[in-house]
């Protein structure tokens, strides 16, 4: 198999943390789902893993990280559980 640099791919946490987005851990995983989902849609194989450090700081786990490309269409599936997530607050 051939090494593929992920160096600058994102998980589902990353881009939530970019949108400011907090979400329940059980909406989280279904929401990483739906990303997966779309992954294997867009082509045809599971996502990547990558060891990551939890949020928490204390240990790791396998994150499914996605190319910075597909980011839009994380962000759409996201804003689908989140209508409000990553808008400016105009008020």
């Amino acid at each position: 198999m051939m090494h593929q640099d992920t160096h600058g791919w994102l998980s589902v946490p990353d881009v939530l943390r970019a949108m400011g987005v907090v979400l329940d851990d059980d909406v989280v995983w279904i929401v990483g789902s739906k990303i997966a989902d779309a992954w294997v849609l867009h082509t045809g194989t599971r996502p990547l893993k990558d060891l990551r450090r939890k949020r928490t700081g204390h240990g790791s786990r396998c994150y499914a990280i996605y190319p910075p490309a597909f980011r839009k269409q994380m962000e759409i599936i996201i804003r689908s559980f989140n209508p409000d997530a990553g808008q400016p607050n105009l008020l």
